[in-house]
């Protein structure tokens, strides 16, 4: 009797067949998506093989050992197929499946590696005896399954020496990913199902999403009826209309470009349901650039269909790469695998995620498969990381049977850096330059710099104004100067999403009675569509974040006309970091040279040409040479574990702090270790993120406490209900944050 696992609870032993078969059979339902389903099977059946060593069963019964299991199956799959020098080389890429489940994907590495912790090193290591498995499971499903991994590259006898060598190697790369998820997030359950930890989300069929969002839209139409211009009205209905005949169309590549205000989110979730019905699609993921954004826009879908049916995930709560392998067990059943309709999240969260090495983060990614993924702003994504992040979504399209959208309120051409066969088939579903004159309710003037005093004098006097800078230090400067005015708000990412959710229903309630209302804010603000003011003041940044403020600004037509002042504030606590500073002189010199048609389409494609020409010519499109790790050469190259530590579009690392006003029972659980998936997405609520420098600052003053790998706040006076968490006394020059 060979064990797998020992409930030290309850006693109840998991037998080690019976969880190779399970882990196994997951794997295969999991990669049918993509047509790798008997591979999976094949990894999932191996990946504990090392268990049968005697080793490992005395460890398993309680003896203080330590012994590697992840070895064994990736040494028997590279033993069985060491004389095909065609399926050799396919078997050790493989076997990184297998040597990887627990501490992550390596570097593949050399066969002259010895003990640098790559693949091939660890291939060199002693397995143990492992034997006496043999008598259990079946040799005979021991196999590579060439024709799916070669349906994969693409590979025929006419060009299979024709494949560019670095395309070759991020296929490849893909591949081991999206097979290593599948065995992660199989391995992953089987475990839950055991400890009788594991519970499958019942969520609303497709039709019924699309029945509840129709009644949702019947209503919401009413109420805009009431409150907005009818031109505008019409407009996005016509916007709405398009995006829903749209959907009809095949899997492929999609764009939805159309001025802030004209109802893209709706529009695009529209889309999407219908897109997902038509083309037997599983989810849909709706990537915002910001963790700002994601709870409202989470909170708007939930409104639409249903609470159960959407995931708002900004929130990993992974502490260090350290603990990882060691907490593997205790986290797995808290980590998201976004088995759930609608998936909100971010740019960062995405992209990293796809770039990550971590088992308890690519333990989703085979289900970012079959998906509708919609790219809010597209031009977000940092262009330093363009060429990587494309060659992502075009494997998805290629490959894994996904629809990407192209959301975008400028008329930015990202699809030109898609493969040219996804190009010849991509699809507008609506055309900016239709729209752009419709939706321009607003003038706009530059007014050159300015300092807090004058900005502060300005928004005294306007009844409903909002003011949009680029640091959340400046934000709160701002604030405390103007806070004794009447019904004035501090919006940022310093407070919890469950405070910014009560304060943006307080200024959605004074807004729509006409009642005075100013809002300092970050970005942040952008994200929550129905914000309407009169007037909008908004530092000077790049051109497609002044169009995004523009659109709180007449939203809804009611004005004669809306103001927009774009400044340059003077003020030290509003300096940006080198990167943002290129793109907000980008901005001002747009500012400058068109005026008051700064927002024209004219200047935004000058805006945007300017800005893709100097990252393009400066070779900066992958600034850390992401892609240079994925090669097949005479070598292969597949480092995955340096990819990871080089992919951070957040240079610096962000950690999230629960603030102490979550519900004392929950806070409770999670010191105490009972964690779970549910605990961890309603604590997310109570969270606020911050930068490495800003977690030392708080940690060597005694602010904070680790407890089971999560951070809590332990001086509860530094949050405050109107600006959030404090941490600016004393503190360094902070880059752009929302």
């Amino acid at each position: 009797m060979f064990i797998a696992k020992k409930d030290e609870a309850t006693g109840n032993l998991m037998m080690l067949i019976d969880h190779l078969n399970g882990v196994a059979g997951l794997s295969k339902e999991f990669a049918e998506d993509f047509k790798l389903c008997n591979q999976a099977f094949v990894l999932g059946y191996l990946h504990d093989l090392g268990k049968y060593s005697k080793e490992f069963q005395r460890y398993v019964n309680g003896e203080n050992i330590i012994i590697d299991h992840s070895l064994a199956g990736a040494k028997e799959l590279i033993h069985r197929f060491y004389r095909d020098k065609d399926l050799y080389p396919i078997s050790k890429m493989l076997g990184m499946v297998i040597t990887g489940h627990h501490g992550g994907l390596l570097d593949l590495g050399s066969n002259m590696d010895i003990d640098n912790g790559s693949h091939e090193a660890k291939l060199k290591r002693d397995a143990k005896n492992y034997y006496k498995g043999f008598g259990e499971i079946d040799e005979s499903l021991i196999k590579i399954h060439y024709e799916e991994i070669n349906s994969k590259l693409k590979i025929t006898k006419d060009n299979k020496n024709k494949q560019d060598k670095k395309a070759l190697g991020f296929i490849w790369q893909m591949m081991i990913r999206m097979l290593y998820s599948c065995v992660v997030d199989a391995n992953f359950i089987d475990n839950e199902r055991f400890l009788g930890l594991f519970g499958k989300g019942i969520y609303k069929p497709i039709k019924k999403m699309i029945m509840d969002f129709d009644d949702f839209m019947i209503k919401f139409s009413k109420d805009k009826k009431k409150n907005s211009n009818v031109n505008i009205l019409e407009k996005r209905n016509e916007i709405f209309k398009k995006s829903m005949e749209a959907a009809n169309n095949n899997r492929g590549l999609f764009t939805l470009t159309a001025p802030s205000g004209a109802g893209k989110t709706m529009a695009a979730l529209a889309f999407s349901l219908k897109h997902m019905l038509r083309n037997d699609l599983k989810r849909v993921i709706y990537v915002v650039p910001y963790t700002s954004i994601v709870d409202d826009i989470a909170e708007n879908f939930k409104k639409m269909i249903g609470s159960i049916n959407v995931l708002e995930h900004q929130c990993d709560f992974v502490l260090s790469d350290e603990n990882i392998e060691h907490d593997y067990l205790k986290y797995d059943h808290a980590t998201e695998n976004w088995d759930i309709p609608i998936v909100v999240t971010t740019n960062t969260k995405f992209f990293e995620s796809c770039f990550s090495n971590k088992s308890l983060i690519l333990r989703k990614i085979h289900n970012i498969s079959n998906s509708v993924i919609i790219f809010d702003e597209i031009q977000s994504i940092p262009m330093g990381y363009l060429n990587p992040c494309i060659a992502v979504l075009n494997e998805l399209m290629t490959n894994y049977n996904s629809s990407i959208v192209l959301s975008s309120s400028t008329c930015s051409n990202f699809y030109e850096y898609f493969h040219e066969d996804i190009k010849k088939k991509k699809v507008d579903i609506v055309n900016y330059k239709d729209y752009d004159e419709v939706f321009n309710r607003t003038k706009l003037s530059y007014l050159g710099e300015q300092d807090d005093d004058y900005i502060i004098k300005k928004l005294k006097e306007h009844r409903s104004a909002l003011c949009i800078v680029n640091t959340r230090k400046h934000a709160v400067e701002i604030y405390k100067k103007i806070k004794q005015e009447e019904n004035v708000f501090c919006l940022s990412t310093l407070s919890t999403p469950s405070d910014r959710k009560e304060k943006i229903k307080t200024i959605y309630d004074l807004l729509k009675n006409d009642k005075k209302c100013i809002v300092i804010s970050t970005q942040i603000v952008e994200a929550y569509m129905d914000l309407d003011f009169q007037y909008v003041y908004k530092s000077v940044s790049s051109i497609d974040s002044i169009i995004q403020a523009a659109g709180r600004c007449n939203r809804e037509g009611l004005f004669n006309i809306g103001e927009v002042f774009v400044f340059s504030p003077s003020s030290e606590d509003a300096k940006l970091n080198n990167d943002l500073k290129n793109t907000a002189k980008y901005g001002e010199e747009i500012l400058k040279e068109f005026g008051s048609n700064s927002l024209s389409s004219t200047a935004i494609d000058k805006y945007f040409k300017t800005k893709h020409d100097l990252e393009f010519h400066e070779n900066k499109l992958d600034k850390k040479n992401i892609l240079d790790n994925f090669m097949i050469e005479r070598q292969l190259k597949l480092n995955f574990k340096a990819c990871s530590k080089d992919f951070k579009m957040l240079e610096s690392n962000a950690y999230d702090v629960i603030i102490g006003q979550a519900p004392e029972d929950l806070i409770n659980k999670l010191k105490e270790g009972i964690i779970s998936r549910e605990s961890i997405r309603q604590i997310s609520d109570y969270t606020v993120s911050i930068y490495e420098y800003e977690f030392k600052m708080l940690y060597n003053n005694d602010c904070i406490e680790i407890i089971n790998e999560l951070i809590f706040l332990k001086n509860l006076e530094l949050y405050d209900d109107e600006i959030g968490l404090n941490i600016f006394d004393d503190s360094p020059s902070e880059s752009y944050i929302l």
